[in-house]
């Protein structure tokens, strides 16, 4: 979880320009554990990678390791939404 986290962090100040990076845990009473990482930069766009760059989907395999999910969003605000939720019984933990 902690690289998901430290990628989604580096790619939001290498690319997206952004000033402000907040990150979030939340543990619901299902015991479904989401984690967010929310910039205010230029945004995502679809998500895609140029030729030779593969962090992003590094990134979902490390989700589907841990028995989650990984998405990108853009909110309305602007910025990019990188949320990740897996369930408490994890295979990667």
């Amino acid at each position: 979880m902690l690289q998901i986290v430290r990628e989604a962090v580096l790619n939001a100040m290498k690319h997206a320009q952004a000033s402000e990076i907040t990150v979030s845990c939340v543990t619901s009473a299902d015991g479904t554990h989401s984690v967010s990482i929310r910039d205010n930069g230029i945004g995502i766009g679809e998500a895609s990678e140029p030729p030779g760059h593969y962090g992003l989907n590094i990134m979902r395999e490390r989700a589907a390791r841990l028995g989650g999910t990984l998405h990108f969003s853009q909110p309305q605000n602007g910025g990019t939404l990188v949320s990740v939720i897996f369930p408490t019984n994890g295979a990667g933990r």
